[in-house]
């Protein structure tokens, strides 16, 4: 007992030393957030660079479809949370931000349902620290690596946690299996190398290789994952997936019928970060980024109508492609399922169609979203002045639910990730 405590105070004083160990010089990044206007600040709070925060807005466009999903509408992004869902009452939000580039976990910051206060936190745990190659050189004297020291404060509370928005969609940045067959990607979204699925199971049958079994879940009603077993050469197809877990006798592909499928190449195009900043890492008065603490808010640049900006983005997509919007039955109800299908299958291409649909570049998409942000003088949106304390949302407005227009809606990151597939199973 003697030797464990001894062995439990010595991992506990190695997180002990200053911010200074391994410092680096601080750089500003210009970071972006949508929320409603009673937020301010990003204490306890989710952004992204311009990219990260463009895939997000239109992403949110696609719930009302995404929320039809078997597996998607499980997730809280399918379920009205009225202190961010106000229409009419939300910004986007761009501002500078000194950090200390040691990045860490990116941290899933959600409001408390009744107080309406932020919380972060990792959803699906955390891997060891040491295992991560940048943190491992990051935040070596600061972090204990003994059997003690699997998680580290530095890295999970105090550090600008980020994590790209394309690992996010497409397993945790792990790499697909490009000898597939091409039809495969067009239900099955990214395949995963290395991993298993635990769900409810449609069916269980050898299969000579990945394709076939990639290829009998894309001609079996109502599956919408596969997994291959490498070893023994079976093939499990899932109708739901309730987890998973890293395993290189195994590979996988999750939930992407429909909709779903289109998110992984649509993070691929867009690209981008998103990046949480907890209370634990920001400076107070006095103190220096890199040597007493990991970041602060330097400036606030715009505060402009989330409208505004997501027409700006929609409006570049549907004029690359306006046949498609205009064949649906409403061209104008931006929360039908045919155009949320147009808009999707515009942004990642569709080479089925004669003649095909290249996707769009990523410079289109996100400099809708950055020239929204330019002075006013210069054709950027129009400047929503600060809400005056207290600064309470509108009264009487009616909530929209995930079927119906809410101009637009607003959900943290947490919730995305718990939404979509592996970004919120991977540990």
């Amino acid at each position: 007992m003697a030797a464990l405590i001894s062995a439990l105070t010595a991992a506990a004083a190695v997180e002990a030393p200053s911010v200074r160990s391994g410092a680096r010089s601080s750089v500003n990044l210009t970071l972006y957030r949508i929320t409603p206007r009673n937020y301010t600040g990003i204490q306890n709070l989710d952004t992204g660079d311009a990219a990260g925060d463009a895939f997000f807005g239109l992403f949110e466009l696609g719930f009302p479809l995404l929320c039809q999903d078997k597996q998607f509408s499980q997730g809280p992004n399918c379920k009205d949370v009225p202190i961010l869902n106000i229409p009419n009452f939300n910004v986007y939000a761009s501002m500078v931000v000194e950090v200390d580039p040691r990045f860490g976990h990116y941290a899933e910051c959600n409001p408390d349902p009744d107080t309406g206060e932020f919380e972060c936190g990792h959803l699906m745990g955390q891997q060891c620290w040491w295992t991560n190659d940048e943190w491992k050189t990051d935040f070596a004297g600061l972090c204990s690596s003994s059997i003690w020291g699997c998680h580290c404060k530095y890295v999970e509370e105090i550090a600008v946690g980020a994590r790209k928005v394309e690992d996010q969609f497409n397993g945790g940045g792990t790499q697909s299996n490009a000898s597939l067959p091409a039809s495969c990607s067009g239900y099955a979204g990214t395949p995963i190398q290395g991993y298993t699925l635990t769900g409810i199971a449609l069916s269980a049958s050898p299969a000579a290789d990945e394709g076939e079994c990639c290829s009998s879940c894309g001609s079996s009603a109502g599956c919408s994952s596969y997994m291959y077993d490498l070893q023994l050469g079976n093939c499990t197809l899932f109708s739901e997936v309730t987890g998973g877990k890293r395993d290189p006798h195994f590979n996988s592909a999750y939930g992407s019928t429909g909709i779903t499928g289109a998110l992984g190449p649509m993070a691929k195009i867009i690209g981008g970060t998103w990046f949480s900043t907890q209370a634990g890492g920001q400076c107070a008065e006095g103190e220096t980024v890199g040597v007493d603490c990991w970041w602060r808010l330097r400036e606030q640049l715009r505060n402009i109508n989330a409208s505004c900006v997501n027409d700006r983005m929609t409006a570049v997509v549907t004029s690359a492609r306006p046949s498609c919007f205009a064949a649906c039955p409403q061209p104008d109800n931006i929360t039908s399922d045919c155009w949320i299908q147009c808009l999707f299958e515009t942004i990642i291409g569709n080479t089925s169609t004669t003649p095909p649909v290249p996707p769009m570049s990523r410079d289109t998409i996100v400099g809708a979203f950055e020239g929204s942000f330019a002075p006013v003088e210069q054709g950027g949106c129009p400047e929503v002045p600060p809400c005056p304390p207290p600064c309470e949302p509108p009264t009487g407005l009616a909530l929209a639910s995930p079927q119906q227009h809410a101009s637009p809606r607003v959900y943290s990151r947490a919730a995305v990730a718990a939404g979509f597939g592996f970004g919120g199973l991977l540990a």
